[in-house]
């Protein structure tokens, strides 16, 4: 069965960490929450799982595969999430 696994992953920006040694599975066809305080890192999470935001350290892996190591075009077929903010249109090529 296809899962998403984070493997010790740490998440952030720079060198500030929000989220370290981050271990987890999700299977896929169930329904998963992701809860927290303001700041604590979910919206870097998700940031780091669909490919914006490269993780500090560990990995995500999909169906025992590296997410890093996917092509955009494969990436987007497996991952997929919503903004609630528009990205900066000037970083957008005419492909995108």
């Amino acid at each position: 069965m296809e899962s998403l696994t984070l493997c010790n992953l740490s998440i952030g920006y720079g060198r500030h960490v929000v989220g370290a040694q981050l271990s987890a599975r999700v299977a896929v066809g169930g329904v998963t929450l992701l809860l927290g305080r303001n700041g604590c890192g979910k919206s870097t999470l998700l940031h780091c799982l669909g490919g914006l935001l490269p993780p500090l350290a560990g990995e995500v892996r999909w169906d025992g595969g590296a997410l890093h190591e996917c092509t955009p075009q494969e990436r987007a077929r497996r991952v997929a999430f919503l903004l609630t903010t528009r990205p900066a249109a000037g970083s957008l090529t005419v492909q995108d």
